[in-house]
């Protein structure tokens, strides 16, 4: 077994709101990953380009305090595309509008 290396799939969840990171991280663990939680898009950038972890998947809320989940979304796919991985990323809101499901297809 190599040292610093998880067995356990990790899941990235961008969300600020704290109620919904408990919520969501309770989830995850309930289905065996382990959490990391960015209360962010910059944050969330950081820890995917830190290159130490690589993500079973991406929670990503559409509406963050400093990006859109959309602007987040592409940065994280163009430091990704250099990388050659594509990590999925599942977008997550608890206010969905009509039109978001178009504009979350990237």
């Amino acid at each position: 077994m190599t040292i610093g290396v998880s067995l356990i799939p990790t899941l990235l969840i961008v969300e600020d709101h704290p109620a919904q990171q408990v919520l969501v991280k309770f989830m995850a663990n309930k289905f065996g990953y382990d959490v990391v939680i960015a209360t962010n898009g910059e944050q969330a950038i950081q820890h995917v380009s830190s290159e130490q972890r690589r993500y079973a998947a991406i929670l990503l809320d559409g509406r963050l305090p400093d990006m859109s989940g959309i602007d987040c979304a592409k940065r994280i796919r163009e430091f990704e595309l250099k990388l050659g991985r594509r990590t999925p990323i599942i977008a997550v809101t608890a206010e969905a509008m009509p039109g978001d499901k178009e504009l979350m297809t990237i």
